[in-house]
């Protein structure tokens, strides 16, 4: 069939016109569904927005979490050391091991009764503690006693009982004889004891501290897993554990991922540590007394767990709600659409139609105003937010948070280079009404932001102290200080009678450190007030803040005095140094100075603390949060006082016993012709000069003294109740010849032996 063309030429405009209208109704549909789309996806951004910062909440929350179980289980361990180290000491007073220390020095043997009083003793201690083996090794005839047996060859012990992973019998002794004086942790290590697979930590201590040529060592074992089980149970799979001693030595680590992550002066807490552009958690606790330093890394698995599941699942919603909004879009669109055009179509029709479009200009006016009231309440918060960070950098307490250096603004950010300036009112002057309403330090406020025509802050930090940021970028700030100290004095001060005065600290080169800034006008403050001299800069101080007094020899002297008792001269000398630095000289000292000083002190404090085994945390957590130089110095010698008395008290406890030891020695052996001040020296391996000034000062007599009282109360007492002769008697209690015991008797008793005899009883003359 042969269609015609006529009717096809006909037919194309109804087609043109069709696809035009088609076109426009699109169009028409499409602007339709846009409220809807933003309608639908904004609340789906919202809600992607929404789980985000609920993952990162739940993700801190974990981390919290994590790190409070931690903390608690890392006291936990420190409890168990301290318990070990406390049953070192009871091991070391004990009179069982006194009494064989002093026969280890002599160089006796061991009965047979003091061999089981040894293993019996350290059976109970071990029976009552979290040890797994503990031993005394004696170096002089390398024989170890353990609660079990005793092994005359130490290299048997290694060899049988305690075998060391990696080492030889032989090289099991050699490790105990190069140990020779303190105390210290060993490495954790691999050892089969009594054919048992385990790791042990090892404590080794000398016996005693006070003598230098101690041959006696005594070691505790500990397991690994067992003094480590707390924190090996918060631990994840992952998680890596390193602890350190004193000395940096690492005594135990489970991984090799996360230590070389750790910078070498990690500080305590939590911190962000970067591998393979990944973020993963360390944490770091250093005990008080500095003895044991411990580093955890947390893997992502441990910490995260079932975020990234959950994650997806958020996704997976998200994913579905897209969907169903999109269509629900199309619904919604399609079916208003013809709604709306039968509206359109009676507005068109209605004469009166202005009247809707009125009440919506009414009601977007007031939807405007409202908004700028909002935008106004937003600019005050903005404001005062920032003047909150803008303190927090003043007094160095600012945290560092993104949300903290955005309430700075852009400004701040960018222009770098800033100043400090102070002004400091003084008695009431800043409660002054210089009109209605507004007083002398609102309107200095004001004044300043007048006359300083760039960038600055002004804000308040107490009632009588105002302070001015100067952001420089490139001013001079010598000339930019002395204009505003100029007009103020003119303008404010002069006028107004105002009594105030102004300090000008440093630049620096970022807000962030507009502390070190304050600190340095503040400074200034503090030496016009001192020094009467008229000045505004830092710069222009006349002795350079850096220069202090702490001569080097000084913690030598300080630490010798301590030991020796002598509480007093040590105190002097840490009294100059307070006074030197801020009392006398006009000296002005930085942050760093200051800090420098108290670092000393507090190492030195701690070093003595720790020698002698006394516990100062507490003193040095309130010099951690003093709040001033001489709080701090007075927390400085009060702990010295206490580290003095402990040490004497130490000290005259270890005279007495020894005193005690050779007053025992005379009793027993005072009927030896043979003894004198040598013979006891080397029985007990004391110096003579040191035996009979220590006797002395305990008993208040020469060591002869009483050895001849000890053989004169004897020979009275065989002279009175036997028959014995005199020569019989003079050689029974000690005395070479019956001469030399007449001539002493007499000198003693005021009469010869055989008058002594007669004056009161019948027994046969000699």
């Amino acid at each position: 069939m042969v269609r015609d063309r006529g009717s096809t030429a006909e037919l194309l405009p109804l087609l043109l016109d069709r696809k035009r209208r088609m076109r426009k109704r699109a169009r028409s549909i499409f602007v339709l569904a846009l409220p809807y789309m933003f309608t639908v996806f904004l609340p789906i951004i919202a809600v992607f927005w929404l789980g985000k910062m609920v993952t990162d909440a739940y993700l801190e929350k974990i981390v919290t979490d994590k790190q409070k179980n931690i903390e608690s289980a890392v006291e936990r361990f420190y409890s168990k050391i301290s318990n070990v180290k406390t049953l070192s000491y009871m091991i070391e007073e004990n009179d069982i091991i006194v009494r064989y220390v002093y026969k280890s020095l002599r160089g006796e043997e061991l009965s047979l009764v003091d061999n089981m009083e040894i293993m019996e003793l350290l059976s109970n201690f071990l029976t009552n503690s979290d040890v797994a083996i503990m031993y005394l090794y004696d170096k002089s005839n390398h024989r170890i006693i353990t609660p079990r047996t005793v092994y005359s060859n130490a290299s048997d012990y290694f060899r049988f009982a305690y075998l060391l992973d990696g080492y030889l019998p032989t090289e099991g002794v050699e490790r105990l004889d190069a140990f020779s004086k303190g105390y210290e942790f060993s490495p954790s290590m691999k050892v089969e004891l009594y054919q048992k697979a385990t790791e042990v930590i090892e404590y080794r201590l000398m016996l005693p501290f006070q003598i230098s040529n101690n041959q006696l060592q005594l070691v505790l074992s500990m397991e690994t897993e067992e003094i480590l089980d707390d924190l090996l149970d918060v631990l994840e799979e992952g998680d890596e554990l390193y602890l350190y001693d004193y000395q940096g030595n690492l005594i135990y680590g489970n991984g090799n991922q996360y230590e070389e992550m750790f910078p070498d002066d990690s500080t305590g807490g939590l911190r962000i540590l970067e591998m393979d552009r990944q973020k993963v958690y360390g944490m770091v606790w250093q005990s008080g007394d500095r003895l044991w330093k411990m580093k955890i890394g947390l893997s992502n698995f441990s910490v995260r767990g079932g975020i990234d599941a959950s994650t997806w699942y958020v996704w997976f919603l998200m994913g579905v709600s897209l969907v169903v909004s999109a269509m629900l879009c199309a619904y919604f669109t399609f079916r208003n659409h013809r709604e709306i055009q039968e509206i359109l179509a009676l507005f068109r029709k209605e004469e009166d139609s202005a009247v809707g479009y009125k009440v919506i200009k009414e009601y977007a006016g007031n939807l405007i105003a409202e908004n700028d009231r909002m935008k106004e309440d937003t600019l005050r918060l903005k404001d005062a937010r920032k003047y909150e960070v803008l303190d927090k950098l003043i007094r160095n307490t600012y945290d560092g948070s993104e949300e903290s250096s955005m309430s700075l603004g852009r400004e701040a950010l960018l222009d770098g280079k800033c100043a400090v300036l102070c002004i400091r009112y003084k008695g009431l002057s800043y409660r002054t009404f210089v009109s209605e309403n507004i007083t002398v330090k609102d309107f200095t406020k004001s004044f300043l932001e007048e006359i300083i025509e760039r960038k600055y802050e002004v804000f308040d930090t107490s009632s009588r102290e105002t302070i001015c940021v100067l952001y420089m970028d490139g001013r001079d700030l010598k000339g930019v200080a002395e204009d505003i100290v100029s007009r103020m004095n003119v303008e404010i001060a002069y006028c107004y009678k105002i009594d105030m005065e102004i300090g000008v600290g440093n630049i620096v080169d970022s807000i962030y450190q507009i502390s070190e800034s304050y600190q340095q006008a503040k400074a200034v403050l503090r030496y016009r007030e001192s020094s009467g001299k008229n000045v505004h800069l830092y710069t222009e101080l006349v002795q350079l803040e850096d220069v202090y007094f702490y001569p080097k020899e000084y913690d030598e002297m300080i630490s010798d005095y301590v030991i020796a008792g002598k509480g007093a001269e040590a105190r002097g000398l840490i009294q100059k140094i307070y006074r030197e630095n801020f009392e006398e000289n006009d000296r002005i000292l930085t942050a760093s100075a200051s800090e420098t000083i108290e670092g000393r002190l507090r190492d030195l404090l701690i070093l003595l603390a720790g020698k002698y085994e006394i516990s100062i945390e507490d003193r040095l957590d309130m010099m951690q949060s003093k709040k001033s130089s001489m709080s701090f110095f007075q927390l400085v010698l009060e702990t010295v006082d206490i580290i003095t008395e402990s040490i004497v008290s130490r000290k005259n406890d270890a005279k007495q016993h020894t005193a005690l030891k050779i007053m025992q020695y005379i009793n027993e052996n005072y009927c030896d012709n043979m003894l004198s001040l040598k013979q006891i020296s080397q029985a007990l391996g004391l110096h003579e000069n040191y035996i009979s000034n220590l006797f002395s000062s305990q008993y208040g007599e020469p060591v002869s003294v009483v050895i001849e009282k000890r053989r004169m109360e004897r020979a009275c007492k065989l002279i009175k109740n036997t028959d014995m002769k005199i020569s019989d008697i003079a050689e029974a209690v000690g005395y070479s010849s019956d001469v030399s015991f007449r001539r002493a008797f007499k000198k003693i008793r005021g009469m010869s032996p055989g008058e002594y005899r007669a004056s009161g009883f019948t027994a046969s003359a000699d």
